[in-house]
């Protein structure tokens, strides 16, 4: 199917590094596809039109949750964006002042929260899992260009890749953490952990499609279409990706995390690819 180009290339990064990857230019080196676990930023696109790439198009490829774990072993209990705000953001405002987190228990959030340490296992900062939990739970509750935007640095919140086994090893033998995945990882994972509601509704796949869970979000391919030589094998690929060989609730894709579109969305953006065949 490609044997008229080179071997494609792929690399691994996180969402932010991807498109300025994808932003800096149409030489050979520069990528023609990005995936992106958020849109893409007004900043990230007038990076992209500065670099003379004018002429690119977004598709929204499915969906994911952003789900907080534990242990089934632990005891369970609910949290509120308020509360996961105070939990982890570098600031938090005490009697109207904005001061330095001070919180070192869940209980002192709340009475109603576990007489427990403040441990969350997390993505680090190059993860778009972080840049949408950040946007989704950090920046609505706080001063814009302030501390409180970001999370807390003394040891409540660790960094870790939130897609490998190794987070739920800590989380099982760790009944007082927390861990922050996706949602694929948990389902995989069902015998060992079980999952927080935020503001009392559970991360399930129809609250997740339908973003009634507070911490949904969508996730997106971009790829350029003024590389022509490039063009025709770009089309083939993503004609490939959203094939419902691979796309549909029991694809490959699926099976590796993507929560797919429901089947008109699919076939809608199925249609449309076809149309830009040259």
């Amino acid at each position: 199917m490609f044997s008229k180009y080179q071997p494609p290339v792929v690399e691994k990064t996180g969402t932010g590094g991807g498109i300025n990857l994808f932003c800096a230019g149409s030489h050979p080196d520069s990528p023609e596809i990005v995936n992106a676990s958020r849109p893409m930023k007004t900043s990230e696109k007038r990076e992209c039109h500065r670099n003379g790439i004018n002429e690119f198009k977004e598709i929204k490829i499915g969906y994911d949750g952003i789900i907080l774990a534990h242990s089934v072993k632990s005891p369970p209990f609910d949290l509120t964006l308020e509360q996961l705000f105070k939990a982890l953001a570098m600031e938090v405002s005490i009697n109207n002042k904005w001061v330095k987190n001070p919180y070192k228990k869940w209980s002192e959030i709340s009475p109603h929260l576990p007489d427990q340490t403040i441990k969350i296992f997390g993505p680090p900062a190059t993860s778009g899992t972080r840049e949408a939990f950040d946007a989704l739970v950090l920046k609505p509750r706080c001063r814009q260009e302030a501390m409180c935007q970001y999370i807390r640095e003394d040891g409540a919140y660790i960094e870790m890749n939130e897609n490998t086994t190794l987070i739920v090893e800590k989380l099982v033998n760790n009944l007082h953490a927390i861990g922050i995945m996706g949602f694929r990882l948990l389902d995989q994972n069902e015998e060992k952990l079980r999952s927080f509601p935020v503001d009392s509704i559970k991360p399930t796949l129809s609250n997740i499609l339908s973003k009634t869970y507070p911490l949904s979000r969508a996730l997106y391919v971009y790829f350029k279409t003024d590389n022509k030589d490039n063009f025709l094998a770009t089309l083939q690929y993503l004609e490939l990706f959203t094939s419902e060989t691979l796309w549909n609730e029991n694809g490959e894709l699926a099976r590796k995390g993507l929560i797919p579109p429901p089947k008109h969305e699919r076939e809608k953006i199925q249609k449309w690819l076809k149309g830009m065949t040259p």
